[in-house]
């Protein structure tokens, strides 16, 4: 599968092979390197504008539930990952899409990652452990996982 029809369409399937090669696993390090690089660039000591009121609230909300967040490198890993996190959050979705069709549900199963603390991990069960369907569905033919 092209990169554009990747990381651009909601329309086919993509396995689990395909889901943590090219998206999770490259997702998580270059967001790593890039945080390497900003920490020793000092640039997550000051205030991340575009998220600074957004961590301000997953703050308040861990501090509801007994988690105190007071160091500030945790603090600034919290900003930098969430800027991250946001840039990349509508070709996640994509993907998230994709993934969601090859185990047969439609792109509105993903409301069920709303649900507090049990939807993602919902979502990541089902993207990312179970196998999607074999035979062809409303979405497409398989992708078989080469592993």
């Amino acid at each position: 599968m092209h990169s554009t029809q990747l990381y651009m369409s909601i329309h086919g399937r993509i396995n689990r092979e395909t889901y943590w090669k090219r998206w999770v696993v490259p997702f998580l390090v270059i967001g790593s390197i890039i945080n390497v690089i900003a920490y020793a660039l000092g640039w997550l000591d000051g205030e991340i504008w575009l998220v600074d009121s957004y961590v301000e609230d997953i703050l308040m909300l861990l501090s509801f539930v007994g988690f105190e967040i007071s160091d500030p490198d945790m603090v600034a890993q919290i900003k930098f990952w969430s800027l991250l996190s946001s840039l990349s959050s509508g070709t996640w979705g994509v993907v998230l899409i994709k993934r969601l069709h090859d185990r047969g549900h439609s792109a509105w199963f993903l409301l069920v990652g709303l649900i507090p603390l049990i939807g993602p991990l919902w979502i990541t069960i089902e993207c990312g452990l179970l196998p999607g369907v074999d035979e062809e569905n409303d979405y497409g033919l398989p992708m078989y996982d080469m592993v």
